[in-house]
């Protein structure tokens, strides 16, 4: 929850373009997003158990190291 407060107040601080023009301010929201995803996914899945099952995120095994796919589990 701190990281999103202090994510939201230098958007609001500094604005979204001069927010966006540093490396470490992307990184960070980067990880902020992604760790709220990961919470959000592990509140649902206590919540709904079968839920969290019908979307997986799978990597791509081809040669291209940073593609992922969403694809959607049957079941």
């Amino acid at each position: 929850m701190y990281f999103v407060l202090e994510m939201f107040v230098k958007v609001m601080g500094l604005g979204p373009q001069l927010y966006a023009s540093d490396n470490y301010n992307i990184f960070d929201a980067l990880v902020t997003v992604l760790g709220g995803v990961s919470l959000m996914h592990s509140l649902l899945s206590e919540v709904c158990p079968s839920c969290t099952h019908s979307f997986a995120l799978n990597a791509n095994k081809s040669y291209r190291p940073n593609s992922v796919t969403l694809t959607r589990c049957s079941g």
